[in-house]
């Protein structure tokens, strides 16, 4: 077992050397701290058990107790154990029970310094920089608690009088389970320890974040609360936000995800370097475009299966926050409808010294396709039609072929009849190739308007719940004439106030809902979500006794598609108001 723990490391990738970490955190001695939460393997062995630190000490005469891990709430409480150092009076001790303390001597330098706690029942062990430096070996046995682990603190914060937190530089932290002699502790000081070999790992390497990473396997990753960021001796500047955009993507579309920098601050970026993943290696990276604050500046890409590479530098560093670049995706045909993860691997700004935080970004791939081409069938393009008394109870019977789409989806089919002057549109959404429109209808319309004839184009749109496909021969035109029946004679009123439930219910992309109206009436038609705001105003004004129709297209008032759920629509006049719900699929 202990040769597993201390066994030098050669693999090409792994680095566990304890020395050869370049980054570290400093704490300030009262409010900084690490939080890992509590695990029954981090309250140490029954038996034996470890720790192991390194550490700089900001004041070398300072006579307080800086507790470097805890996992105790007092020095005197019984449960847990804590590595605490008082450099004034010249004391390392490991505090465990609440009456023996194991402690070792050791003259406070402002290098960085090596420290191991080890423990076989109740005999302790302290080694600094490889010597025994023990004075008191005994302690109490460590009797275990549900307590998180604090790094650079007392856990919880909430110490006596003669607590404090550390006042220094932590480079890295381990938690084994087996006491380590002499031979062992110089044996890790020279060539590394394996983190899988281990309770704990942290190994301080992050450079950038708030995130501290177990690189044991066990995954006791630590929350970062206060403590900053250093590199070699220097402390780092808060470091440089970026962000991979997520887009909605179609097989076989090319598509562009953003990336995005911020918290620029008054750092100079010349150069940078990204390892990205993509979850599939089939989403090729193709293409990249600069944004104009790095005028100037030259890159290079390269993708092997799911890893891509990017560097780009410049002779002005980067100008503003905002988009850096856009990356330019092909997704393939034939990718299964998910959501694929496109996510930082590394970020290399300057020579390194910058640290970084991500947000990584995706993929949202629908493998969907739209219905296939159809034509209109009649009445054909150029029909005139004379609506008179005799005619006027008949109807306009507009058909069209029938379509279907690879995917089998249900289709629905929009027929728009829309003046050649834009003043009107009739809408109708159906379930079949046929639709019946009362010739009343159109001459009650051309009324409204003061049309006595003109010409209507008429088209139709099957569409399913991801994709809308007009007709390939349309539009068509129909020339309308309703001049010997333009008189208010010849108009059918509603006599009371309706609102229609939409059809299809549920609906994407297009739905419709019909409103009559018995009076002349300020009228206000606003779609809301399921929360009260307002989506899209569908109309506001004045309008005529009548019959009308309204479609929605499922886009707010910017133009931008609305995201499925349930939503409300709302008519409102003088003397009516009513909604109604409706569901949009995607």
């Amino acid at each position: 077992m202990k040769q597993m723990i201390y066994q030098v490391i050669i693999l090409i990738g792994i680095i566990p050397i304890l020395f050869g970490q370049e980054y570290s955190l400093e704490f300030n001695g009262s409010t900084d701290y690490i939080e890992i939460p509590h695990n029954n393997e981090l309250n140490l062995g029954t038996s034996q058990g470890t720790i192991m630190v390194r550490i700089k000490i900001n004041d070398i005469y300072e006579d307080s107790y800086n507790r470097i891990v805890s996992k105790k709430l007092f020095w005197n409480d019984p449960e847990g154990y804590e590595l605490e150092v008082n450099p004034g009076q010249n004391i390392i001790t490991l505090v465990a029970g609440n009456d023996n303390f194991a402690r070792a001597s050791f003259t406070p330098t402002e290098d960085w310094m090596h420290v191991v706690a080890t423990f076989n029942n109740s005999t302790v062990s302290i080694f600094v920089n490889g010597d025994n430096m023990t004075i008191d070996d005994n302690i109490d046995a460590i009797e275990n608690n549900n307590l998180p682990l604090y790094i650079g603190n007392i856990t919880g914060s909430a110490g006596d009088s003669a607590a404090a937190g550390f006042n220094g530089r932590i480079k890295e932290v381990v938690i084994l389970n087996d006491e380590l002699s002499q031979a062992e502790v110089q044996e890790i000081m020279d060539n590394g320890i394996d983190p899988t070999n281990t309770v704990a790992f942290w190994g301080f390497d992050e450079g950038a974040g708030n995130i501290l990473h177990d690189a044991s396997g066990n995954n006791y990753h630590g929350t970062i609360h206060g403590p900053g960021w250093w590199y070699n001796d220097a402390p780092m500047v808060d470091p440089v936000h970026f962000e991979l955009g997520s887009v909605d993507a179609r097989t076989g579309d090319t598509t562009v995800v953003e990336l995005h920098i911020d918290e620029l601050q008054d750092i100079s970026v010349m150069s940078l370097e990204f390892d990205l993943s993509t979850s599939v290696g089939s989403i090729e990276l193709i293409g990249l475009d600069l944004s104009p604050g790095i005028d100037g500046w030259s890159y290079e890409f390269n993708q092997v299966d799911t890893s891509i590479m990017i560097a780009m530098a410049g002779p002005d560093p980067v100008a503003s926050n905002g988009v850096l670049c856009e990356l330019m995706f092909v997704v393939p045909f034939g990718l299964p409808t998910d959501y694929y993860p496109l996510q930082f691997e590394s970020i290399v700004i300057n020579n390194g010294n910058i640290g970084s935080v991500s947000e990584s970004g995706g993929f949202d791939v629908l493998d969907k396709h739209p219905p296939y081409p159809f034509s209109l069938e009649s009445p054909s393009d150029g029909t005139v039609i004379n609506i008179t008394d005799a005619s006027v109870g008949l109807n306009l019977i507009a058909q069209w072929e029938q379509t279907t789409d690879m995917d089998n989806d249900t289709l629905y089919y929009y027929l728009s009849l829309q003046s050649e002057s834009n003043e009107f549109e009739i809408g109708l959404v159906l379930d079949g190739t046929t639709a019946l429109i009362p010739y009343q209808t159109i001459y009650d319309t051309m009324y409204y308007y003061g049309l006595t004839g003109g010409t209507i184009l008429w088209n139709v749109a099957a569409f399913d719940p991801y994709d809308v496909t007009w007709s390939d021969n349309g539009p068509w035109s129909l020339s309308i004439d309703v001049s010997s029946l333009h008189t208010d004679f010849n108009v059918s009123m509603p006599t009371n106030y309706a609102l229609s439930q939409n059809y299809p219910n549920p609906f994407n992309p297009i739905t419709q809902f019909n409103y009559d109206l018995p009076e002349e009436s300020m009228v206000t038609i606003i779609v809301y979500d399921i929360q009260g705001h307002e989506i899209r105003s569908l109309f506001q004004g004045l309008k005529q006794p009548g019959h009308y129709s309204v479609t929605w297209n499922a886009l707010d008032n910017y133009g931008n598609p609305v995201s499925a759920g349930l939503y409300l629509y709302h008519i409102q006049t003088e003397h009516f108001s009513k909604s109604k719900k409706m569901i949009l699929l995607k």
